[in-house]
């Protein structure tokens, strides 16, 4: 009933009831979460186009793949900034001179409050509160490198957290909130006792090296190989009836001839012989073992019928010599017993 039709789903109340089998039907798909007369309405101006549909998802829906606790982490491309937390400023009024604004020095014994801004999740929105977020402190002082980490949570999407100076050096400060673990940096360095503000540094881009191209030689000139115009192709089941209908054939008229030659047994070992004679031939053209000879097989079914038939003969030819050996190792034997 519904192929070929646009089919839109609305869920009038938690919208993770429907698996992903049921989803893959509809063409659209909107959480409404409630079936009051207001919620209708709405439904029905975004059918006809009236609404954009805009949000994201408050629960988990696994017919979608969409997971709360992934959507609601902190994204992983963003640049976290961070910056010293200062009084807001009191409103500038017309009836008053703003002061010029100053920038805050600190020394061994005083506190750096520090916040970072808005952390955002992966649809853009702030990350939910008590989110987790930790503030990196490394320190280059005369004892040496050394690094404090303090873990905070966040609050509409802020982070704070404080670092107390206790000694002169250079401070650096980041902070990460996994899997965003990229940032601003704070750097403080005070040498001789004097105060130093706290500078803000943007972090340095990695830069994706873009792989060279790889020149390409000329080639040399070289003599041209002969043009391989052999026309070998595999014997097909035609070929195959034909030899084996040809070797057998031959064989039996050899057989006969055998025994009317010589006797009964010669003329069976001949007719055998031709056989594997002629099956070695036929082998021969369908493995194509040795390609510098290929002239058979360039002739197609008539060059095959050929190399059986030379097969063939050199089978027979086999059986005679050896029929001729053993009457002459006989006669031999007859000449030396008188």
């Amino acid at each position: 009933m519904i192929r070929d039709k646009k089919v839109i789903g609305f869920a009038f109340n938690a919208p993770y009831y429907l698996d992903a089998t049921d989803i893959a039907r509809l063409t659209a798909y909107f959480g409404i979460y409630s079936k009051i007369d207001a919620f209708m309405d709405v439904a029905a101006r975004v059918l006809f186009q009236e609404l954009s549909a805009v949000g994201a998802l408050p629960v988990s829906v696994p017919g979608i793949g969409y997971d709360l606790i992934k959507a609601t982490a902190p994204d992983p491309t963003q640049v976290i900034p961070l910056s010293i937390d200062l009084p807001e400023p009191t409103p500038f009024t017309g009836t008053t001179t703003p002061e010029p604004t100053t920038v805050p020095v600190f020394s061994i014994g005083d506190t750096i409050p520090i916040k970072t801004g808005v952390i955002s999740d992966t649809n853009g929105n702030p990350v939910p509160d008590g989110t987790v977020a930790r503030f990196i402190f490394s320190i280059q002082g005369e004892n040496g490198a050394t690094q404090q980490i303090q873990e905070t949570t966040t609050l509409d999407g802020i982070a704070r957290g404080t670092f107390d100076i206790t000694g002169e050096g250079a401070l650096e400060i980041r902070v990460i909130s996994e899997p965003a673990t990229t940032s601003q940096l704070l750097t403080w360095n005070m040498i001789g006792g004097a105060g130093a503000a706290v500078t803000p540094i943007n972090p340095t881009p990695i830069v994706t090296e873009t792989p060279l191209p790889t020149p390409t030689l000329a080639p040399s000139p070289t003599a041209d190989a002969p043009a391989n115009t052999s026309t070998t192709s595999a014997p097909r089941a035609g070929d195959w009836l034909l030899s084996f209908l040809l070797i057998w054939g031959s064989a039996a008229g050899i057989a006969k001839i055998g025994q009317r030659r010589v006797n009964l047994r010669w003329g069976v070992r001949w007719g055998l012989l031709a056989v594997v004679g002629g099956m070695l031939a036929y082998l021969y053209m369908a493995t194509g073992w040795f390609e510098s000879i290929n002239w058979f097989a360039a002739s197609g079914t008539i060059g095959i019928l050929l190399a059986c038939v030379v097969g063939i003969l050199v089978g027979w030819g086999a059986g005679w010599l050896w029929q001729k050996r053993i009457m002459r190792n006989r006669s031999n034997g007859a000449s030396a017993a008188k």
